[in-house]
């Protein structure tokens, strides 16, 4: 991915006109924060996003950073505004870092509306999955640390495999806890770099996971989806797993609907909470 460095303003002048797109984004943060449109600055570099900032509240729990993956067919652009509710609650003190997946794909329904590429990070394809964890090691020891990881759809299934991969081998150290949106088993990275793709089985793998997660779904979801989230709170250590269920679809609560974003918030800043309780 190309260098690229903007920085958005409610009231660009002449040397600094924006897009059709990145109109289109500006007025989805303004959907969901109300006026004023805060002013946002992003940096892209080579598919590494820092996230700099909307006007949060104060009310910041404890400092962290988190390293955050967007679900397939989006990008790290469209998870910053899917989050910005949540993050802006959260507070000022934590630090949010996302990353494009290195896989283009078709866009997901809605999403070519506010961006122009759109990734994955999971290939199907055994080559080349083999090497994503060790690209997701190279990426954390390159911008970590990270305190925390925070995943959407495949995002949050990487990040879990990425935490299965940390329990293992102590591969990202410092990794204090997690948030899963409507996230599901990860594909086995032990497995993967000898070529053979088998997913976790809670079954046969057990508890893998012991730091506290937070897991947000919708209620709402198939028989078959809502399955395959619960499944992968099964890896997760039951004394510091928060479950939440919303009825907002496949998708991460924020203006749409306070109740959905008001539990999903308790259900992350206990997790929170429970992290630092650890450390201490």
């Amino acid at each position: 991915m190309l260098l690229r460095a903007f920085e958005a303003h409610s009231t660009p002048d002449e040397d600094n006109l924006l897009t059709g797109k990145e109109i289109k984004a500006l007025n989805f943060y303004a959907h969901n924060l109300g006026d004023p449109v805060p002013v946002i600055s992003r940096f892209y570099v080579f598919g590494f996003t820092q996230y700099q900032g909307l006007q949060q509240s104060d009310s910041a729990i404890s400092r962290m950073r988190w390293l955050c993956l967007h679900g397939r067919g989006t990008s790290a652009q469209i998870f910053e505004m899917q989050t910005v509710r949540i993050r802006e609650a959260l507070g000022r003190d934590h630090e949010f870092v996302f990353v494009n997946g290195t896989v283009s794909t078709e866009p997901d329904i809605g999403a070519d509306a506010i961006a122009d590429e759109f990734f994955g990070y999971v290939a199907h394809d055994a080559d080349q999955d083999r090497e994503l964890c060790d690209n997701m090691i190279e990426f954390v020891e390159s911008q970590g640390p990270f305190d925390g990881f925070m995943g959407f759809s495949e995002g949050g299934t990487v990040a879990a495999m990425m935490l299965v991969e940390d329990a293992r081998h102590g591969s990202f150290g410092g990794i204090k806890c997690a948030v899963f949106f409507c996230a599901a088993l990860p594909f086995d990275p032990d497995q993967a770099r000898t070529g053979v793709i088998r997913y976790i089985d809670p079954d046969t793998d057990g508890v893998l996971l012991t730091i506290p997660t937070a897991h947000i779904w919708a209620q709402t979801a198939g028989a078959h989806e809502i399955k395959v989230h619960q499944s992968l709170t099964q890896i997760c250590d039951e004394r510091v797993r928060e479950v939440f269920l919303h009825d907002l679809g496949h998708d991460v609560p924020g203006a749409k609907s306070d109740k959905g974003l008001a539990g999903a918030l308790r259900a992350i800043e206990h997790v929170i909470e429970n992290a630092m309780d650890s450390t201490r």
